[in-house]
């Protein structure tokens, strides 16, 4: 059991296909010598049956000379003529009257053979009559023995006595069926041969694929695996289409994974920075304020500058700990059905000072989702639409809502600069920002969220053209 399992497959395959060649060219060759035996058989079985039709009608012919023939005067017509006939057509031959009883053979050393019967039973005659002619066959070591039995008819066409005519056949293959024999060996041996080198072929070219998979499976990395090629649609092909799926879920995967460690990594120093930042501001504003109330100075109006640039400064501080703290502590998303579509039309209405077109359907457009989440997201999109484009162009901002059978799409368009090829991969990556403020958590925290809603989130740009989101969100009814 061992040694089997350390056969490759490869030879494996080989194997099977040697042993059933070798079984095909046995069945093969076993048919044909089967069938070579049968027609020889049947060549000696009617060559016997022409040499009885032909010496009966020498008989009849015979017959036909004589006024009366019948079974008195049967002995003394067949006597004279019988030695003729037996050395005419290379035969022995017996007479039986239609009792059974022998009357007369062409040479006695015939009835010393055990084949040949000195009376045939009632049965037998009557098999005759009734059949018309008989062959018996009996085997003597390589001797078969084949004895035709007819009978002959009076002037009056009736049964007058049986006939037969022994028939040895010598089973020594002659030297011609010999010769035959031998080029059909071989061409069974060359056959064989042919076959063994193309099952060798055949094998390779199966495996060969199995190999290449194996050996890229060897060095199947987490990113950078180069996809299998397999033309066919066969099973190798569905092997190969599955290994080329997995490839690209286990990148897929990965991506996910390092964008995970990535944002995990983040979130831990969002809240340490959040911590370590939030710990001396409220002491510092603290005593900003005591030291505007308690400084006894000249210069008043100087002090009030000086406490309240120190006061906007602590704020935007605060700012930034906040937003780190929010990045940090995304929470539980709390799902309520309501009409995106009027969300967005609030949306705009807060920034009314841009120019921003809303193109979609008529009616309600329903999903099943966190209301505050979503419309942070959309701020931060129509947020960043705005600063995307450059002062001196007029910032012109399009979002259009559609919906399927399965998913609604939300598109957020601007007439900005667009985004450098370079930077395209690092959009939604914590800290990545194209302007000058900011701490480029907001595209970050957007993606969490859609993703969290089981939805999707990405973009199409066109430098100095603009760049377009896009957001799919499952409908309602996906998120029952």
């Amino acid at each position: 059991m061992s040694f089997l399992n350390k056969i490759t497959l490869r030879l494996r395959i080989f194997l099977s296909m040697l042993v059933l060649l070798l079984l095909s060219l046995l069945i093969t060759g076993a048919f044909s010598i089967y069938h070579f035996y049968e027609e020889n058989e049947e060549y000696h079985n009617k060559r016997l049956t022409r040499k009885a039709v032909n010496l009966i009608s020498a008989i009849d012919y015979h017959f036909k000379s004589i006024d009366i023939v019948d079974k008195d005067n049967l002995d003394s017509i067949i006597a004279p003529k019988l030695k003729e006939w037996a050395d005419i057509h290379n035969i022995d031959v017996l007479f039986y009257d239609m009792e059974g009883e022998l009357i007369r053979s062409s040479s006695k050393q015939i009835l010393d053979h055990k084949d040949v019967k000195q009376t045939l039973s009632p049965t037998f005659v009557f098999r005759v009559i009734n059949e018309k002619s008989v062959i018996t066959k009996s085997q003597e070591d390589t001797t078969t023995v084949l004895i035709a039995y007819q009978f002959i008819r009076d002037s009056f066409e009736n049964p007058l006595a049986i006939i037969s005519i022994p028939y040895f056949e010598n089973e020594t293959i002659p030297d011609q069926d010999i010769e035959f024999l031998e080029y059909l060996i071989t061409l069974y041996i060359v056959l064989f041969l042919l076959a063994v080198v193309i099952a060798y072929f055949l094998s390779n070219y199966i495996t060969q694929s199995l190999s290449t998979i194996g050996q890229r499976l060897s060095h199947t990395q987490i990113n950078k695996n180069v996809p299998l090629q397999w033309k066919s649609n066969d099973e190798i092909g569905q092997l190969v289409k599955e290994y080329n799926r997995m490839l690209a879920e286990l990148e897929g995967n990965a991506v996910k994974l390092a964008r995970s460690e990535r944002e995990s990594a983040w979130k831990e120093m969002a809240k340490q920075v959040a911590h370590e930042i939030k710990n001396p501001l409220t002491p510092m504003r603290l005593l900003v304020q005591q030291l505007e109330y308690t400084l006894k100075t000249e210069d008043t109006e100087k002090l009030k500058e000086f406490t309240i640039a120190m006061l906007e400064q602590i704020d935007a501080m605060v700012t930034i700990a906040d937003a780190f703290s929010r990045f940090a502590d995304m929470p539980n998303s709390k799902r309520e059905e309501f009409d995106v579509k009027a969300l967005l039309e609030r949306t705009i209405a807060i920034f009314s000072n841009l120019n921003i077109d809303l193109e979609g359907p008529d009616g309600d457009v329903l999903v099943s989702a966190d209301k505050n989440q979503l419309l942070r997201v959309f701020n931060n999109l129509i947020k960043n639409a705005w600063q995307s484009v450059p002062e001196e162009r007029d910032p012109k901002i399009t979002i259009r809502l559609n919906e399927t059978d399965e998913n609604v799409q939300i598109e957020i368009e601007d007439n900005g600069s667009g985004i450098d090829p370079e930077k395209q991969e690092r959009v939604f990556e914590p800290s990545f920002t194209t302007k000058s403020t900011g701490m480029g958590l907001g595209l970050a925290m957007s993606q969490n969220i859609i993703e969290g809603l089981k939805g999707k989130i990405w973009f199409e740009t066109k430098a100095e053209k603009g760049t377009t989101f896009f957001i799919s969100l499952p409908k309602k009814s996906n998120n029952a």
